[in-house]
């Protein structure tokens, strides 16, 4: 069955009200009527049964049937600090990162980076912010993740270190392992890493990563593409936090 978000303010008592865009979903695409059940999650991370009770012309009323904590997150938060790829490799790596259980993706611009901002930064955030909406109904989660405004790389720099695991995934040679970090920290809240671009990081970049001991790690004996990358290290951190 579908799902869809809302937000806790939508719900009176036992009561959710649903319009726009999803109300026209609701009825006009999927054409459910009164009597039929509706799957939904709110930013609190629950979900909620619900049976359409009434249908107006351009919202519906719900009664609550079931509430349930959801079990579909990871119990570590995920923050992914994505260098700009050409292309729609951005739109790949926000519906693969959302599905695997990611909570927020921040674009980044970094000097080897083919694409640079260009004034339509907000247009495109909008667009992937659908992306991640539509990945997150599709995978079940709780909640949409957040694809942040894009940020220079000495902004990332600086909030990776604010996360209690901050790291960067690097292609060169390098003694560390992404799983010998990992297990220095035991059930962190919070991890956060940086993807370079398809050009790699610079050494001018690898410097200051350095410099504000951000550790570097190595993904193992391949280079990886930059779509492939975050999808590795999202998986790998699910795997080892899981219970």
């Amino acid at each position: 069955m579908p799902k869809f978000f809302i937000h806790s303010k939508q719900i009176s008592g036992e009561t959710i009200r649903i319009d726009g865009p999803d109300f026209e979903h609701i009825i006009k695409v999927r054409r459910s009527t009164k009597g039929d059940t509706l799957t939904l999650s709110d930013e609190n991370g629950f979900d909620y049964t619900a049976q359409i009770q009434k249908v107006y012309l351009d919202y519906l009323l719900a009664s609550i049937l079931d509430k349930r904590r959801s079990y579909s997150e990871l119990d570590v938060k995920i923050h992914i600090y994505q260098a700009l790829p050409k292309g729609s490799k951005m739109e790949f790596v926000i519906q693969k990162n959302v599905e695997l259980g990611a909570v927020e993706l921040i674009p980044c611009v970094m000097s080897r980076c083919i694409v640079k901002l260009d004034g339509k930064e907000k247009q495109k955030q909008t667009r992937w912010q659908k992306i991640s909406e539509e990945a997150a109904k599709q995978s079940g989660r709780a909640f949409i993740p957040r694809i942040a405004e894009p940020m220079r790389f000495s902004e990332a720099v600086q909030a990776l270190k604010e996360h209690p695991v901050g790291f960067a995934a690097y292609e060169g040679e390098c003694p560390l392992t992404l799983k010998q970090l990992l297990r220095q920290y035991p059930n962190p809240a919070e991890v956060g890493f940086l993807i370079g671009p398809e050009g790699g990081f610079s050494q001018e970049e690898i410097d200051l990563l350095n410099q504000n001991n951000i550790p570097c790690v190595t993904l193992g004996a391949r280079i990886l593409r930059t779509e492939t990358a975050a999808m590795a290290v999202t998986a790998a951190i699910s795997y080892e936090y899981s219970k």
